[in-house]
């Protein structure tokens, strides 16, 4: 019997030692002889930049939610870079070839992982050789990698680092610049307002403002990611903006110097009749304590309802949305839910403690600029009938971006899963349809993008203002109002709902409102309706 043990022993410690000594998947398959291909190179990844771009390419392999082909993924990254280096792509009866410098590389991409990295790494060896010495190299892997992420979806992204760190800035609530929301009107920079405190506000910026130049350089066309760039830098840089003001004849010149702005994701004040107001901008590491700070400062004011406004928000850090929504619900309940590509990664949040504010009477405003984290928190809210929703169809992103650092600094940004409301919906491309739908002045004006668009875009490879199908602005119309102005239907109809019928009775809410609007018109959906007409994507188009 001892021996019989002693030889399970040793058998275990051999598996043992076999398991820990596997090769890699690129080992166990080997590298093809030098005759498969003239100059195949057995050892391809000895560059350092592709040892990055393995990197990058095995973590999309494992981890994308929709399990992308390998041939998608290599070709789209061999067209990134082709498109950097310059070169022309050959297309014939075969395989395709890339043609540089007057030499020409065949390709053959397959499903077959480390055949493909191969065709790689012998496409960014041809394709860097064929380059002019004066050229820069650095961005070639870059350009492969975002040309594999196109191949994804339109929030895959790769996150150099310099931007990699820009993200975890704002993630954590603080940035180096100049204190100013801004937006984007007619194509034009406009402040929405300074930030009190900030060098902006002590300048005396104010909303409406036209930011027409940034250090000389014209703001017409520049999208927000690039004036942000440019108005933020290092702590103590200067920056000057050139303002065109309301009734002023000739613009106005600042020169700011810049500070360390903290990011208030949460405002909160009390509107006429005793209704509070909490606007949630975007869901930030100190979201979910910032809110609950406010809660505790405007129910000490004993109010006699409030309104949760998430318009225009964009989204932000999955643990937040759960983090706000908790603190309505009762214990126990099912905030949202998550589906990976592997069953192990897949995960339910709930709420594990009562909520301190689940009896107030509550109604939250969503819009088409409602995204992610705003609709987890809206569609739980909803779903769990504890407050009404009221404004218009929302973005529809229920897609969930996992974070992950690189090797070099850089972070890479992947659809790792789908997010679902505690009954079950997926409001991916389709968004949440509210209780009551409530027009804005100037709501048909322009271009309505939601998530579904974005996938078109994406898939066409071209960008919304590129395509001439979609509708042009009729200058005649009225420009949407700023959140909080006398023009805010929305608001104003939500806080007269609070303020004279303040019931947490979320069916009582619903009634009260549709008299209202049996005055003025409008439409709504019941609460149940808004389940059956989730496909229905009609009404703003």
């Amino acid at each position: 019997m001892r021996k019989l043990w002693n030889r399970a022993i040793i058998v275990f410690l051999l598996f043992f030692a076999a398991l820990v000594a596997l090769p890699t998947a690129s080992e166990a398959q080997g590298h093809p002889s030098a005759t498969d291909r003239p100059g195949l190179k057995k050892d391809p990844f000895s560059d350092p930049r592709l040892k990055y771009f393995e990197e990058v390419f095995r973590l999309i392999e494992r981890n994308h939610v929709a399990g992308p082909s390998v041939k998608s993924l290599i070709s789209g990254a061999i067209e990134g870079l082709r498109k950097e280096a310059g070169a022309d792509r050959v297309e014939g009866e075969g395989t395709p070839a890339l043609r540089m410098a007057g030499r020409e590389l065949q390709l053959s991409i397959t499903e077959d992982a480390e055949k493909s990295l191969r065709e790689f790494s012998q496409a960014y060896d041809f394709l860097k050789e064929g380059m002019p010495a004066e050229q820069e190299h650095g961005d070639l892997v870059y350009a492969a990698v975002d040309g594999m992420l196109t191949a994804l979806d339109p929030h895959s992204h790769l996150l150099r680092p310099e931007i990699f760190e820009e993200f975890r800035t704002e993630t954590r609530g603080e940035f180096s610049g100049l204190g100013i929301e801004i937006t984007l009107r007619e194509d034009q920079l406009m402040v929405v307002a300074p930030i009190e405190g900030t060098p902006a506000y002590r300048a005396g910026l104010r909303s409406r403002d036209e930011i027409i130049e940034i250090d000389g350089v014209s703001t017409r066309g520049m999208n927000l990611f690039e004036s942000v760039r440019r108005m933020r830098g290092a702590r103590g840089t200067q920056v000057t903006l050139a303002i065109r003001r309301e009734r002023l004849p000739a613009p106005l010149s600042f020169t700011l110097t810049r500070e360390v702005i903290k990011i208030r994701s949460v405002r909160s004040n009390v509107l006429e009749g005793g209704v509070g107001y909490i606007r949630i901008r975007s869901f930030l590491e100190t979201t979910g304590k910032d809110l609950r700070n406010a809660l505790r400062d405007l129910t000490d004011q004993e109010i006699n309802g409030l309104i949760l406004d998430l318009r225009n928000n964009p989204g932000g850090l999955l643990h937040q949305a759960v983090e706000v929504a908790d603190a309505f619900l009762e214990k126990s309940s099912l905030i949202v839910s998550t589906r990976a590509r592997r069953p192990d990664q897949n995960l339910k949040f709930i709420d594990r403690k009562r909520g301190p504010y689940e009896e107030i009477p509550l109604v939250v405003l969503v819009n088409s600029g409602s995204a992610s984290a705003a609709e987890i928190v809206s569609g739980a809210l909803q779903d769990l009938d504890r407050g009404l929703i009221l404004g218009r169809r929302t973005f529809g992103k229920g897609s969930v971006q996992s974070i992950i650092p690189l090797s070099d600094g850089s972070g890479l940004r992947l659809t790792t899963s789908h997010y679902y409301t505690p009954h079950g919906r997926d409001i991916h491309e389709k968004g949440l349809l509210p209780d009551i739908l409530i027009p804005q002045p100037g709501d048909n004006a322009g271009e309505v993008i939601r998530e579904r668009d974005l996938v078109t875009y994406h898939q066409r490879g071209v960008r919304p203002e590129d395509d001439a199908d979609r509708p042009t602005r009729n200058p005649g119309q009225p420009l949407r109002p700023l959140f909080g102005s006398p023009e805010d239907h929305q608001l104003e109809m939500a806080r007269r709902l609070l303020a004279e019928h303040p019931t947490a009775d979320v069916y009582e809410l619903f009634t009260y409102a549709n008299r209202e609007l049996e005055l003025v018109g409008s439409t709504s959906q019941t609460p149940e309706a808004s389940d059956l007409q989730a496909d229905d994507l009609g009404e703003e188009r």
